[in-house]
């Protein structure tokens, strides 16, 4: 019995995620979203051979998906002075990361809201299984339930 109740309950849960994140990217923009996708993550073969071998794409590095949403928006570099061992510490943007940075700012303008880089990863994944992929709920859903892997 408890696990016919447990997989209800991962069920409501998996529904719960999708609601959440489908109103938040499209509240920022599917099109804005899955622009940052395709031009800074991959592209939709690489999505679809990823989503084959895990669900969550976990399989893409995590250094993608949050670089791309500016999580190093402000770096720290610290220098310790020669002469008397006085550590300073600098405040810089890579200039690389720049393009990010903005992509960033734009995601909180267009949703309203702070968001965490947690909740910047599960938009941009959301956007990547559901919109350009064309994955339905219920077949993630279905998916998750039969041996998918963890979060988003």
């Amino acid at each position: 019995m408890s696990t016919v109740l447990q997989l209800a309950t991962e069920r409501t849960r998996l529904i719960e995620h999708f609601n959440e994140y489908d109103l938040l990217a499209k509240k920022i923009g599917i099109a804005f979203l899955k622009d940052i996708v395709l031009n800074e993550i991959a592209s939709e073969e690489r999505l679809r051979w990823a989503f084959e071998r895990d669900p969550n794409l976990n399989n893409i590095t995590l250094y993608l998906w949050d670089g791309v949403k500016g999580a190093r928006e402000r770096l720290k570099k610290k220098t310790a002075c020669p002469t008397c061992g006085h550590v300073k510490t600098q405040h810089y943007v890579d200039e690389e990361r720049a393009i990010y940075a903005e992509a960033t700012l734009e995601m909180r303008r267009r949703s309203g809201v702070p968001m965490a880089l947690a909740d910047r990863v599960c938009v941009l994944k959301h956007v990547a299984k559901h919109y350009i992929l064309g994955i339905s709920l219920n077949e993630y859903v279905k998916n998750r339930l039969t041996g998918g892997g963890g979060e988003s």
